[in-house]
């Protein structure tokens, strides 16, 4: 019982704590105690890397190593929203650009909306409509769409246009599929689409395969027949007739 204040760095225990001493400084700490930064700041933000950190001390905010070391100085107006090993997402005046430790912009536009997906790729955005791209400001997935998710756990882009359909690329930003995602199984490593008027299974690495395929447990699988749905077995008997509109 020694700190006046802990909080979560990120979202798992690993990532390490925030904490404030008695002289309300602060420093960061890992889950076995060891010290990562000094209790040397004002105060220490979510944005990280595992390796960096944004601190600010005196009303200045700088990147921080876990040495302690300044990597990156920042002015009052800029503010980094995301750390990605040497690049560095900048926000200045609700806009966005990709920056090294020289403080050299990367890309040739800045962007309304710019976040991190993986690797070197960036999800962007600029009046509402949004897309991928790297970090040299190349275009890799058109910006048009609604709204665009990077799945981490199943290493893939949902891209959502008006109609409510999905594009979906791949961690190559390769053009798969369109459809509705029904279910992402990552124990069992298959995505359920709803294609047009029918449902389709897909490995992780969207090659096609059928229900009995994925589902190898299961007693009952889902069958079409002129347009309509029923049952059969896993022998291939007929259990319910095709008879229903959906199922």
């Amino acid at each position: 019982v020694q700190y006046a204040e802990i909080k979560a760095l990120g979202d798992v225990y690993d990532d390490g704590y925030i904490v404030k001493n008695s002289e309300n400084k602060y420093g960061l700490i890992l889950p076995d105690k060891s010290t990562v930064l000094d209790f040397n700041y004002d105060n220490i933000t979510e944005v990280h890397d595992g390796t960096q950190y944004l601190v600010e001390n005196e009303d200045k905010k700088f990147i921080v190593d876990n040495t302690n070391t300044v990597v990156l100085e920042l002015a009052d107006d800029e503010n980094i929203t995301e750390i990605n090993e040497d690049k560095y997402i900048l926000e200045k005046d609700k806009e966005f650009n990709i920056i090294n430790s020289e403080k050299e912009t990367l890309l040739d536009k800045t962007y309304d909306y710019l976040e991190h997906a993986y690797g070197d790729y960036y999800i962007a955005g600029n009046d509402n409509k949004y897309g991928v791209i790297d970090s040299s400001g190349n275009v890799v997935v058109d910006l048009k769409y609604v709204n665009v998710t990077y799945r981490s756990d199943a290493a893939f882009f949902e891209c959502e246009n008006k109609d409510y359909t999905t594009d979906i690329y791949d961690n190559t930003c390769e053009y798969k599929v369109t459809g509705t995602i029904s279910e992402v199984n990552i124990d069992n490593s298959y995505i359920r689409i709803r294609v047009g008027d029918d449902y389709k299974y897909y490995n992780l690495l969207f090659e096609e395969k059928t229900n009995k395929d994925v589902l190898p447990n299961n007693t009952l699988f889902l069958v079409k027949e002129n347009g309509k749905y029923g049952y059969e077995n896993k022998e291939g008997e007929r259990i319910v007739d095709c008879i229903y509109d959906d199922a």
